[in-house]
């Protein structure tokens, strides 16, 4: 529907949107004569249970009120690592093997390169010589020229990691995902 604006200048009254979704809860509405004096289901923070008064909630064909139903159901966790069989399933829906491998080869490109290019600065500050009337190294032209190349590397294989990387990730999640629904 839109936003509440929307909602209420559609014509559709909460009461009749409540009523589809919760019919306990429409009748006690009418009951109560509108929205705004009827007793509602409440839920509390850190509840995950709904209070609801047995009126509402109705009763059993035997006469007894019925039980609150759990709106929310505690989640299922496991401890310990992921096994293989899942790694594998998220490798397949990825692409493959290949798509696997390509990953980690970029991944490991994205890291040699920042090696290299520290690498390189720890070797530029070991040779610096400074010239004693100037205070400036005298041949730190090449030095910076390399530097700078091995920080567009740096820079190039980390974007073409992200991207390659993020891509792949939304390509399995839409598989895993799609299978599931099916």
């Amino acid at each position: 529907f839109g936003r509440w604006e929307e909602l209420v200048g559609s014509g559709v009254g909460a009461e009749e949107l409540l009523g589809k979704a919760f019919p306990q809860v429409a009748e006690r509405i009418l009951v109560a004569g509108g929205l705004e004096d009827a007793v509602l289901p409440v839920i509390e923070p850190g509840v995950d249970e709904a209070k609801v008064p047995a009126d509402v909630a109705g009763s059993n064909p035997d006469g007894s009120p019925k039980e609150a139903k759990k709106l929310v159901v505690a989640e299922e966790r496991q401890v310990g690592s992921v096994k293989w069989g899942t790694l594998a399933a998220y490798g397949m829906a990825a692409g493959g093997p290949w798509v696997v491998v390509s990953v980690l080869a970029l991944a490991l490109c994205s890291k040699l390169s920042r090696q290299l290019s520290d690498w390189w600065l720890t070797q530029w500050t070991r040779n610096m010589q400074i010239a004693p009337d100037a205070g400036v190294d005298t041949g730190s032209m090449w030095y910076l020229e390399v530097y700078a190349g091995t920080a567009l590397l740096v820079a190039v294989s980390s974007l073409v990691q992200g991207v390659f990387l993020g891509r792949v990730s939304l390509e399995a999640s839409r598989q895993i995902h799609g299978e599931a629904l099916v």
